[in-house]
């Protein structure tokens, strides 16, 4: 069966569940993606790695000078 047929099939299945076995499903998921607890923190090697790995801010281009002597507004 292609997964686009089983869509109905997972739609009825959500929309059945009970809301205890919606809060045990939360919960196991939540555990799964934080085993350490749902709140929100900061791990000082995952912001070490995100300082490390963010790209540097784009650099301005310098615009040529079209002028004779070099002494425009671009140049000065």
């Amino acid at each position: 069966m292609d997964d686009r047929a089983r869509i109905p099939e997972h739609i009825e299945a959500i929309a059945e569940r009970s809301e205890h076995a919606a809060r045990r499903l939360t919960t196991a998921l939540l555990h799964r993606a934080w085993p350490g607890g749902s709140a929100d923190r900061m791990e000082p090697a995952a912001a070490e790695w995100v300082r490390r790995w963010a790209p540097g801010r784009p650099m301005p281009q310098a615009l040529a000078c079209s002028c004779a002597d070099g002494r425009c507004a671009v140049c000065n």
